[in-house]
């Protein structure tokens, strides 16, 4: 399993909390009267541990999801993505090269910009959801740790003498700062000299709130995660470390579907509902494009990601969507993802993939959780106020 660089650190931030704690307790004279305050510690989960692949720990909380989820919304959350690896593709054909085996357009992406895509195979199916940040010298393609060396070999197999290197980067980090301070407190920090994109040697930063909040993403020198953490957790409090757990209900809400969770290589792209976002239908050739344009212009997918709104019942992935009128017959669903929403006062949500023939906004569907059938209703996937996904 690979372990971060940060790990020592991050158990020390939890015994530091545990300290504030008593001392919060003790300064308000409740230890009198039976109330002592909680011991704090790093929870953490194997992330794509396999026979090929070794995976990572991934931090799921401090022991304070809420605090954590709080400063995601109003504060600036430090959250450690090791679930993502990074893959560089430079030389001076990196872009043409890469442009004709992804979804998106990448060439009117400027340096210091990112954009959103996935790799798809000749079948249109998806091999992998990237971010590809524009280096000076080519591109870094961020996506899930599980993809990194198929996708490596692949680009390889469709290497064919462009003038381009292909390597992958186990000395980056990704580092995301979410939340309504997350701006200044980069900008405190020497990490951002404004309120755009910045790449600053071998550090890229990038503006994308995918979380729902303000939102920064960093990729960095593993090394460079020690100073920023020091800096902006031990040195000046102005970053809040935050887990996999908080980031994941921020996420819900905000109603972004992540690879290897909502979707798979089992998917085509129309049936993830990120078209807008991953897929350009005017840019030149890519593998599986004739599937990917014939079915966006010709009918909708069989099935597709949807929100839903759960009422006072949290379904969890895998519980099965039936109709609400025929609750006995066959599923047309997965719920795929789930949280409690703070933003809509504790309602369930969840995404869920879903027989396009009942995925319009307000059909009513059941949940089955725990052997009972549970009301709920298909809605948009960004459950936030005056939010949209």
């Amino acid at each position: 399993m690979r372990t971060s660089i940060l790990q020592d650190r991050q158990d020390a931030h939890a015994e530091r909390l545990t300290s504030r704690l008593a001392a919060s307790v003790a300064a308000a004279g409740r230890a009198a009267s039976g109330i002592t305050s909680r011991v704090c510690q790093v929870a953490r989960m194997a992330y794509q541990a396999s026979v090929e692949s070794p995976g990572t720990w991934l931090v799921l909380d401090y022991g304070a999801v809420e605090a954590e989820y709080a400063a995601i919304r109003r504060g600036a959350a430090l959250i450690e993505w090791s679930q993502w690896g990074i893959l560089e593709v430079a030389g001076p054909d990196s872009t043409s090269f890469l442009d004709r085996l992804v979804t998106n357009a990448l060439k009117p992406v400027a340096c210091g910009e990112f954009t959103q895509a996935f790799i798809t195979n000749r079948k249109g199916r998806i091999e992998a959801d990237v971010v590809a940040l524009r280096r000076p010298d080519g591109w870094w393609l961020q996506m899930d740790i599980a993809c990194v060396a198929h996708v490596h070999q692949l680009l390889g197999q469709l290497h064919f003498g462009e003038a381009v290197e292909i390597r992958e980067r186990g000395d980056l980090a990704s580092i995301g700062v979410h939340g309504a301070a997350a701006t200044s407190a980069l900008q405190a920090l020497g990490i951002i000299d404004g309120p755009g994109a910045a790449i600053a040697g071998h550090t890229c930063a990038i503006r994308r709130g995918w979380l729902g909040s303000v939102g920064w993403e960093l990729v960095l020198p593993i090394d460079s995660c020690v100073s920023l953490w020091d800096a902006g957790v031990v040195d000046t409090d102005r970053l809040r470390p935050a887990g996999w757990s908080a980031a994941n209900t921020a996420r819900v809400e905000a109603g972004n579907p992540m690879f290897a969770i909502d979707f798979s290589t089992e998917n085509l792209p129309a049936e993830t509902s990120l078209l807008e976002s991953h897929v350009s239908f005017t840019k030149g050739c890519y593998p599986g494009q004739e599937v990917v344009a014939r079915m966006h212009h010709l009918g909708a997918p069989k099935q597709r990601l949807v929100g839903l709104r759960c009422g006072a019942t949290l379904p969890e992935a895998g519980d099965e969507v039936h109709r609400a009128e025929a609750a006995d017959t066959p599923a047309i669903g997965v719920v795929t993802s789930s949280t409690v929403s703070p933003m809509l006062g504790g309602q369930a949500i969840a995404l869920a993939m879903v027989r396009s023939a009942h995925a319009a906004e307000g059909a009513a569907v059941c949940v089955r959780v725990d052997g009972s059938n549970c009301a709920a209703s298909v809605a948009p996937r960004c459950a936030l106020p005056g939010g949209s996904a």
